[in-house]
């Protein structure tokens, strides 16, 4: 299972809430947060799925996501958390 990190345009606990289900029905993410006080809006998530997976995801949510180089630079706590 990988940390992959993303920008998106998620900014706030309603956005956050649209794209909940479906991230929430992905099976193969384990664990996604969303940092809506980071400037980047970092949208972190622990999964098996490839970066243009989770990308494909969140646009069908709705939302916009470009892959962040380093995960680690994303801060896990955030308006949206889920744990699968």
């Amino acid at each position: 299972m990988n940390t992959l990190a993303f920008n998106t345009n998620i900014n706030c606990g309603s956005c956050v809430r649209a794209v909940s289900g479906t991230l929430n029905q992905a099976t193969r993410i384990s664990r996604w947060s969303v940092d809506t006080e980071h400037q980047d809006k970092v949208l972190t998530v622990d999964t098996d799925l490839t970066p243009e997976d989770v990308v494909a995801l969140v646009e069908q949510a709705g939302f916009d996501a470009t892959s962040r180089i380093a995960a680690a630079s994303a801060s896990p706590a955030g308006a949206g958390e889920n744990n699968n």
